[in-house]
């Protein structure tokens, strides 16, 4: 078997220091090495020290990567997480910033504060302020896995805009694709899109991964089809929010312009999933091996599994340090 191992350290506005020989990742292309053709098993370890927007935290994830395989354009790896301590902090800071979308949600509230001045009890609008849902699990899962994609990872996928401002209503739960945004490791950038899915179904592969409509296999297939209806929409969507920032912009143009010029294949498909049980392969390998036939180059899609150390109904109360 062939092993390796690595500890990086995220620090929030810098690449990651890496040490040791390095973990499967990606190539400059975004492929992965092929040991003779077979897929591995490693035991690959990282650390992470994620951003955290309400402030510098120490909220350090440790993962062993437990299995890799690959089919053609399709990749499919494994992460176990087991620290519960890490995994709660991790939890009440990136993941809880992430949810509540703490870099708009602190101006939004000075704002309403100044207009709301003295001519308004301040029990009444914080009252008002304080308004708001309970978090959901499926909403943690969805952070935890643009956090874990992000700057730092193997991916250093970049995020224009975080989802929750598109809500219009308290539960919505939004229509489309549920990661729009950059990978930008390798030096080169491609548009990424991907669903993410949460679940403790004890079944392997768990019931999400499969289903017409919902399940996540056909959902990321469904994004696969080049120059559609919807890919139109996404890069229209995603163009008006990477307006105003210059980053984002020449990300955007970067990507883009591969996308088009590859006549809308040159992108990059994500299908994730964050669990509460034991790591499985077949939670993936299955539909991997299908959609290997499926997908074609220069169009990738990475099959990912987060294997977490607590359980999903317990995240709501563990993310809001106790009370959901």
């Amino acid at each position: 078997m062939w092993q390796q191992q690595v500890r990086y350290r995220v620090k929030p506005g810098f690449s990651p220091e890496v040490g040791g020989r390095g973990p499967v990742w990606p190539n400059s292309n975004g492929s992965f090495p092929v040991h003779r053709g077979r897929s591995w098993v490693t035991t690959d370890t990282f650390s992470m020290l994620m951003p955290h927007f309400g402030g510098d935290v120490d909220a350090r994830i440790d993962a062993r990567q437990c299995f890799h395989g690959n089919s053609s354009q399709v990749n499919w790896m494994g992460y176990h997480i087991t620290d519960v301590e890490a995994f709660t902090a991790f939890l009440r800071g990136p993941a809880h910033d992430r949810v509540r979308d703490l870099a708009l949600d602190a101006s939004f509230q000075d704002q309403m504060r100044d207009l709301g001045g003295t001519g308004m009890k301040l029990g009444v609008l914080e009252k008002f302020l304080g308004a708001v849902s309970p978090i959901k699990s499926w909403q943690i899962g969805e952070a935890i896995a643009e956090c874990l994609l992000a700057e730092g990872s193997a991916w250093q996928a970049r995020w224009p805009w975080n989802m929750q401002r598109d809500a219009r209503t308290p539960r919505a739960s939004l229509p489309g694709a549920d990661l729009v945004g950059f990978k930008t490791a390798g030096g080169e950038v491609l548009l990424l899109i991907g669903e993410v899915k949460t679940s403790s179904d004890a079944s392997n592969p768990p019931g999400v991964m499969n289903g017409r409509n919902q399940g996540l296999a056909y959902q990321v297939e469904n994004h696969s089809v080049a120059f559609s209806e919807e890919h139109l929409c996404l890069l229209k969507w995603l163009w008006a929010r990477c307006i105003g920032n210059q980053e984002m912009e020449d990300f955007y143009k970067q990507a883009t312009e591969r996308y088009l010029k590859s006549e809308g294949q040159d992108f990059l498909l994500v299908g994730a999933m964050v669990r509460d049980t034991p790591p499985n392969e077949l939670d993936l390998s299955s539909k991997g091996r299908l959609m290997g036939s499926r997908i074609t180059a220069p169009t990738q899609l990475h099959f990912l599994a987060w294997y977490t150390p607590c359980a999903i109904p317990d995240w709501p109360g563990l993310i809001s340090g106790g009370a959901s």
